[in-house]
């Protein structure tokens, strides 16, 4: 039997374990291969099957998660305990051209969720904006930054993503970091100047 782990936010895994048990209905009629899907939604406070069976060292034989939960493993443990599979799902060029694939073939994506910068105009000129996610280490922005409670997604995946390319001044990132509420706060916040 094969293990599926679907670890999403619930409108894509609603979707997604249909099309998968649809998909291992016809693969158990088609090679006689039985699928089990187990599928776990996207609760930020809890901890994810994923590291549970990789405590327990029973991974299953695909993971379909989000980026956090592949950023912070071991080293070489994905060329340990992964099949890589450079070529097998091809992209569109311009997903391609954008940097989008793995060579070596561990991570496909199959949703890209964009996050932006916003502002409050009547607190920050224009000319005053941050040009890339780097200006947003500068000491100017201490305290500055509000983002969304430190256990959500969102929040997750930015931290994640500064310290990956930032390591050595992840730090300062943090110091101009405050952390309040959901997401929809943060933009009302943001919106009313607060």
């Amino acid at each position: 039997m094969a293990r599926i782990l679907l670890h999403c936010p619930l409108n894509i895994s609603r979707t997604l374990e249909e099309m998968i048990k649809e998909y291992g209905s016809k693969m158990e009629k088609k090679h006689g291969l039985q699928i089990k899907v187990e599928v776990q939604p996207h609760r930020p406070t809890e901890k994810s099957l994923f590291a549970r069976y990789q405590e327990e060292k029973i991974l299953p034989e695909l993971m379909i998660g989000h980026v956090n939960d592949f950023a912070e493993l071991p080293d070489n443990f994905l060329h340990e305990h992964f099949q890589s599979l450079p070529g097998r799902f091809p992209l569109r060029k311009e997903l391609v051209k954008a940097g989008f694939t793995d060579p070596q073939g561990y991570f496909h994506p199959f949703v890209i969720i964009p996050f932006t910068m916003f502002y409050n105009q009547n607190l920050v000129a224009e000319k005053d904006l941050p040009q890339s996610w780097e200006d947003l280490l500068d000491a100017r922005w201490r305290q500055q930054i509000l983002m969304p409670d430190e256990y959500r997604m969102v929040s997750r995946i930015i931290r994640t993503f500064m310290k990956a390319h930032y390591p050595d001044r992840f730090a300062a990132f943090q110091q101009n970091v405050i952390h309040q509420g959901a997401p929809i706060e943060v933009v009302n916040k943001v919106d009313q100047g607060v």
